[in-house]
């Protein structure tokens, strides 16, 4: 049985719409040492992770942080909060709006 450790980078994605931007994003990280937040949608189910993998070394980029939001059907949102005197700069904190939330006995 084999390990993967955390260093090992993911096998690449397929190519997508997205890929060419996902590609300058990365070779932006290489040489840029702060923080970096990014927020989208996509396929609207929430989600706080660190995808991208420098290609010199390898490894996950510890400056880079993505949440992806929720969306339809679930319409709930996200609060971030930035604060410079934290070691985690953001603070990110799901958001759910009670009237939205379906009941396991609601509508079949």
């Amino acid at each position: 049985m084999s390990m993967v450790s955390e260093s090992d980078a993911p096998d690449p994605a397929p190519k997508s719409a997205f890929s060419d931007y996902v590609a300058a994003l990365a070779d932006e990280l290489e040489g840029f040492d702060r923080p970096v937040l990014l927020v989208h949608g996509d396929t609207h189910h929430f989600r706080v992770d660190q995808p991208l993998y420098s290609r010199k070394s390898n490894r996950r980029f510890e400056n880079f942080l993505r949440v992806e939001t929720y969306g339809s059907p679930d319409i709930h949102w996200v609060r971030i909060t930035v604060d410079p005197s934290q070691p985690q700069l953001f603070r990110i904190e799901p958001q759910i709006v009670s009237d939205n939330v379906m009941s396991r006995h609601s509508a079949k």
